[in-house]
């Protein structure tokens, strides 16, 4: 029972841990072209 449990949950966190890297990527990809377009203004 221990043992898949604590894959799942390793497994889990290791999905966690990409989605926030992703997040943050796609945050600083949209962060970079807000202020492109504020610049060009």
């Amino acid at each position: 029972m221990k043992a898949p449990t604590l894959a799942t949950v390793s497994g889990f966190c290791f999905l966690s841990g990409n989605l926030i890297k992703f997040q943050v990527y796609l945050t600083t990809l949209f962060g970079i072209e807000a202020l492109k377009s504020l610049l060009k203004v």
